[in-house]
């Protein structure tokens, strides 16, 4: 590297945390936190927090330009088969090329969740950009659920698609205790590593779930551990009225892209491009000083 040559590489000596949530929603998809929340929420509970919106990363790389939170850039993909699944990325240039050539040009105007594209490439193709994949709440209610559809189960418990599965997640605070512990079953009979995550929509529900280290860690020394086996945690029993109330507002954001043009319109906004509108949606340049991983690395 040059000098003055601007790296994003993990800091070995950055900030430690005990635990870290897996799994965090933003307003750069279907939930109502902001990066600014997740921020305070890290620094006064001192937890990392790694957040996954469907088929969206400014909400990651946001958070992790901030520098104050510890956390891994990931993204939750929802495949054509509505298959979902959580990737983490050793870098947030990682994150970014496998984002701007795997998923945006398959994202669909309606849909949060939904890319016109199946799993069997999203996860193969993920591999090769350093992904850990994670297979969550796989026993979920409705069409979450891996046992849903039986063609869609086959693909997924083929021999040569399971090899690039490394965890399930089997805390999902959202996922009735009962669901959990089928899920923790399954990471035993598949003989993979498990992992933990609150899916928060709301701030409170941040940190209700997640991957205890029983040590301060860093980022790359967490990452280092994903695939190992650690200690999950939560803080609280499965409640059926917290699910509830973010159920509504989830699905009051699902709607409004469904039938609103402004915000398929927002949605839709390319990765790379300059334009945004404050009014209708979060600041995703940063007051506009923003510059983007990939857009550094084009100059050097």
């Amino acid at each position: 590297m040059s000098e003055g040559e601007e790296s994003h590489q993990p800091v070995v000596d950055g900030p430690r945390v005990p635990a870290m949530d897996m799994h965090v929603h933003t307003n750069f998809s279907d939930a109502q936190i902001t990066v600014p929340q997740l921020v305070e929420v890290a620094e006064r509970r001192r937890y990392g927090i790694s957040v996954c919106d469907h088929n969206e990363i400014r909400g990651s790389i946001a958070l992790w330009e901030t520098g104050r939170a510890v956390t891994i850039p990931a993204i939750e993909i929802g495949s054509r088969e509505r298959m979902e699944f959580l990737l983490y990325f050793d870098s947030p240039e990682q994150l970014e090329d496998y984002y701007v050539h795997q998923v945006e040009p398959h994202k669909r105007s309606r849909f949060f969740a939904v890319l016109d594209r199946s799993f069997t490439t999203l996860v193969p193709s993920a591999k090769e950009y350093g992904a850990i994949v994670c297979l969550p709440h796989p026993f979920a209610p409705g069409w979450k659920n891996f046992n849903f559809n039986k063609s869609r189960k086959q693909l997924l418990m083929d021999p040569d698609f399971l090899k690039h599965l490394d965890l399930v997640e089997v805390i999902n605070s959202h996922i009735a205790d009962s669901r959990n512990f089928k899920a923790f079953m399954l990471s035993e009979i598949l003989d993979k590593s498990v992992s933990a995550g609150s899916d928060a929509h709301r701030v409170m529900e941040v940190g209700s779930a997640y991957l205890s280290f029983g040590q301060n860690l860093n980022f790359a020394e967490i990452h280092g551990l994903l695939k190992s086996r650690i200690k999950v945690g939560s803080d609280t029993r499965f409640k059926y009225s917290r699910t509830v109330g973010t159920s509504r507002g989830v699905i009051l954001n699902h709607l409004k892209l469904y039938f609103r043009k402004k915000d398929q319109a927002r949605w839709m906004i390319p990765y790379e491009s300059e334009a945004y509108d404050p009014t209708v949606m979060p600041d995703r340049r940063a007051g506009g000083e923003r510059r983007r991983f990939i857009e550094r690395r084009r100059e050097r």
